[in-house]
């Protein structure tokens, strides 16, 4: 049960910093905290990303928040969201010390660092809500995504970290439905 909250805790931190529209890469996605580490291989085209893990796999628009989730034991999928575009989550174009605030909480520009090879912007947020802990991201804006983000959780400290990038096309199949596969309605 915990491994699976910790999952969950992992995925929603990943959805939130989502790579936007017009980067194309592959990574190993390595999540490090109190229970474990965990890795997965993440996909990503344009506003899409494919999630892979252990029998799981989660396609997901970062504009909408539409959201397949793939049995393909039963070679059936969950369908989430709508097809309603969101506010833009990207990381704002901010000078070094500056700080945004808002209903979230404080959010400050911090020194750049290279990670990977990747030139990133650090950004660190301190929310509004005390049960939650600050987190501190790396965002790479060649690859329009954060690539390392360190949290402070009711959980403990967890760590994301895309490793092994490679950029470059994705097949376009890798973000849909396999044709075939079966609805699952749940009804609440």
């Amino acid at each position: 049960m915990i491994k699976r909250l910790y999952i969950a805790a992992a995925i929603t931190l990943w959805l939130a910093i989502s790579p936007a529209a017009g980067a194309e890469f592959s990574a190993k996605m390595v999540v490090m905290g109190p229970h474990g580490t965990f890795s997965s291989s993440i996909f990503v085209k344009g506003d899409w990303q494919r999630h892979e893990q252990a029998g799981q796999i989660v396609i997901f628009n970062t504009k909408t928040g539409k959201t397949y989730t793939l049995m393909e034991d039963e070679k059936a999928y969950l369908e989430m969201g709508d097809d309603q575009e969101g506010d833009d989550d990207r990381p704002k174009d901010m000078g070094i010390g500056q700080v945004l605030r808002d209903d979230t909480g404080e959010t400050e520009r911090l020194p750049s660092e290279t990670l990977w090879g990747y030139t990133c912007h650090r950004y660190r947020h301190i929310p509004s809500e005390e049960e939650f802990g600050r987190s501190d991201m790396w965002y790479s804006p060649d690859l329009e995504a954060a690539i390392k983000v360190v949290s402070d959780t009711p959980l403990g400290k967890i760590t994301m970290e895309y490793r092994e990038i490679v950029e470059g096309p994705q097949d376009p199949e890798f973000f849909s439905v396999p044709e075939g596969y079966k609805r699952i309605d749940l009804d609440f």
